[in-house]
């Protein structure tokens, strides 16, 4: 049991953040927007508000709301030089960065139904992928409007379940553009004609296979 809650301290320290009954107005940020800061920082180290506002695609007010909450957490620091992680935000980020490295928006027209398709890569999880419902749902009660999952196996992606219906080969080629894959690797592709719905799908969707939440 320790190691179960040990795995799923990190994020439910982020949830607390996202939730609305978090101290102060409902947040206008999700998620995506909490990883996202916390990749930049633990790639780039030093980074100003609003430089990171621009890195993570959010407002100025927004960003500021997050810093508070993150140095509120122990997981951040602030100086006139900008933000940097501590070293709880640095456990944070090292084993999300294990588990999911890559959450990225692909550029394909056609292939899916709308106009916004967010991928999230999840490091030898094919284990834990059934018929891929399980993702879909996760990935719809997030906000997307639908999602798939492949599986990569022997250099070929597979789509657990039941043949999906439509020429995949444009998505194939930019996954391979946009992410370093090896066997037993997990992608998640969620789509919606909001953005942020399309990536807060598919890295819902991530996490709770990943097991972190």
């Amino acid at each position: 049991m320790r190691e179960k809650n040990r795995g799923r301290y990190p994020t439910e320290i982020i949830q607390k953040i996202v939730r609305p009954k978090y101290p102060g107005p409902t947040p206008s940020f999700s998620l995506i927007h909490i990883y996202k800061t916390l990749v930049v920082l633990g790639s780039e180290g030093q980074v100003g508000r609003k430089s990171l506002s621009r890195k993570i695609s959010l407002g100025e007010g927004a960003t500021r709301t997050i810093i508070e909450h993150l140095k509120r957490e122990g997981m951040i620091k602030t100086s006139k030089g900008g933000c940097s992680l501590l070293k709880k935000g640095e456990k944070i980020f090292r084993l999300l960065s294990k588990k999911i490295p890559a959450v990225s928006d692909l550029a394909i027209k056609g292939a899916l139904p709308s106009k916004h398709v967010t991928a999230a890569l999840v490091k030898n999880a094919a284990q834990k992928i059934k018929m891929g419902i399980e993702q879909r749902d996760a990935a719809v009660r997030a906000g997307a409007e639908g999602a798939i999952t492949l599986v990569f196996r022997g250099g070929k992606y597979e789509i657990p379940g039941e043949p999906f219906g439509v020429d995949l080969n444009s998505l194939f080629a930019e996954l391979s553009k946009k992410f370093s894959l090896e066997d037993e690797d997990v992608v998640i592709i969620a789509w919606a004609d909001d953005r942020m719905l399309a990536e807060r799908g598919a890295f819902v969707s991530a996490l709770e296979t990943a097991g972190l939440i």
